[in-house]
């Protein structure tokens, strides 16, 4: 394990030399216990401009020590600029690392709003769609029980993408095998891109079950592709769905809602289109172009000033 370590180190060294930013995307779920030490010591090696998190405490993932968090935040500290996917991110930061109270900067994922506006109608019956991997966080037992709420309705399938990593004890498969919804639950795995997108366009809303969730990107993706959202409170969401503009909002981890949720949209043809004119919109604040120009305004140019370059990024 420690000459693992050591080769991880030194690959990440040789990675690092020069460059002007760092992304985490999930960074205390896949590091091992030494590495927030490994990146205190960056601070006197070279200085980045910018950090930017994709998550940040996750209550299923490893907690940080007292120590951890010390150096963790002095290194953080002599970043010009860090950034977060969400409020809701921030906040739990600032909470831990004081330090950084009032210096993250907020920058949400962005897509590539082409693949949603070239969707082309796809045949299959109509489906409630949720893209999301097999994880505590993610709500899918939660879900389960929402849609066995609703009696195993004839006029839509639920239908689960996403990778499904745990053991076959617990696997997504087995829960609806054993609760006998075969015939109305399909689970789908992992997709490719395009398949995705065409899961999307058959969809008649998208539902995401998450107990904790930093952003929610399939969120943005649904609405992208014009999608109406049934999404839960469960960090990122509420600042990314508009209650009652681009979908319904219901408590984290509570079946009953999220089963009535989706009953009203499946329920309402009318509600669903009206919600799914206003995600069209607000997902236009998300397209790449308008992301990559707030991260290149957060980022110092060639005369060290920040905002475009003098090379003329934009």
């Amino acid at each position: 394990m420690g000459r693992s370590r050591s080769v991880r180190r030194r690959v990440l060294t040789a990675i690092l030399k020069g460059a002007d930013a760092v992304h985490f995307h999930h960074f205390y779920g896949h590091l091992e216990d030494s590495s927030i030490d490994f990146w205190s010591t960056q601070r006197r090696k070279q200085k980045f401009a910018m950090v930017t998190f994709q998550s940040y405490g996750d209550p299923w993932g490893r907690r940080p020590d007292r120590a951890e968090l010390a150096l963790l935040s002095e290194w953080l500290s002599s970043v010009r600029q860090v950034t977060a996917l969400s409020f809701f991110c921030a906040k739990q930061m600032e909470k831990d690392m004081p330090a950084l109270a009032g210096r993250i900067a907020i920058v949400p994922d962005g897509y590539a709003l082409e693949k949603a506006l070239h969707l082309k109608t796809r045949r299959g019956g109509p489906a409630v769609l949720c893209v999301a991997r097999n994880s505590p966080a993610k709500g899918i037992n939660v879900l389960l029980d929402a849609w066995k709420r609703l009696g195993g309705r004839r006029d839509a399938t639920l239908r689960i993408a996403g990778p499904d990593p745990c053991p076959p004890d617990r696997r997504v498969l087995r829960k609806v095998l054993d609760m006998g919804m075969l015939d109305s639950v399909k689970v789908l795995g992992k997709l490719s891109r395009r398949r995705l997108w065409s899961e999307f366009e058959r969809s008649l809303f998208v539902v995401h079950p998450a107990i904790y969730e930093s952003f929610g990107m399939a969120l943005i993706e649904a609405m992208g592709a014009g999608k109406a959202v049934v999404a839960t409170r469960s960090g990122g969401p509420q600042e990314t769905v508009v209650e009652g503009r681009t979908g319904l909002l219901v408590p984290a981890g509570d079946a009953k809602k999220l089963a009535s949720g989706m009953r009203k949209l499946l329920d309402s043809p009318q509600r669903r289109r009206d919600l799914e004119a206003g995600a069209i919109r607000e997902a236009r604040k998300y397209h790449w172009d308008t992301i990559a120009r707030r991260y290149l305004a957060l980022m110092p140019n060639e005369c060290g000033e920040y905002g475009p370059s003098v090379k003329g990024r934009a």
